[in-house]
């Protein structure tokens, strides 16, 4: 599975309908749970709080993947701890103020904004606003540096692991400047 492919500028896109679950970018549960469990992970290193300290809020839009990909999200969020406010159905907005109204370390919106109805996303916010293409990639990587890959370490991982890797210092991809080696 190319992760990368997720990536979408400042959020996470892929297919969310359960139609399209064959295809290469699916927001499988175990993807959702992974990319969540990582948000977490991330704002406990930024605010030097442990995940159990952290209150995360969550909304989506009214497609009709959002219940499965928002229940995925937080099953995830809380297996870690995190305090989570579920909001439902909400707006981009809205979810980027709570953070500022709940105080809450993070947010989550469960939106594909513009793209077709089997398409979905995750966009990721913090008091200080909207994550940026970086952040999103440092969501890919695990506390140890282990790139995490729809979830769990896939069969075959070593294969992808190292084409992914000669793509990267062969490219020189800034975004994953972080990746050792």
């Amino acid at each position: 599975m190319n992760f990368k492919g997720f990536k979408s500028g400042t959020d996470i896109r892929g297919y969310g309908a359960e139609q399209f679950s064959d295809e290469p970018l699916y927001l499988s549960d175990e993807f959702v749970m992974a990319v969540a469990e990582s948000f977490a992970n991330w704002l406990g290193a930024r605010t030097g709080k442990y995940t159990n300290e952290i209150t995360v809020s969550i909304g989506r839009d009214s497609r009709v993947s959002g219940p499965r990909i928002m229940a995925a999200a937080i099953t995830a969020l809380t297996a870690k701890g995190v305090k989570v406010y579920s909001c439902g159905l909400a707006s981009t907005p809205a979810m980027f103020m709570s953070t500022l109204d709940l105080k809450c370390d993070g947010a989550i919106q469960i939106t594909a904004s513009h793209h077709p109805w089997e398409r979905n996303g995750l966009k990721f916010f913090t008091p200080d606003g909207g994550l940026e293409g970086e952040n999103i990639a440092e969501l890919f990587l695990a506390d140890d540096d282990t790139i995490i890959i729809g979830g769990d370490l896939m069969d075959g991982l070593d294969q992808d692991l190292n084409a992914f890797l000669n793509k990267i210092l062969d490219e020189g991809e800034d975004e994953m400047k972080n990746v050792k080696v």
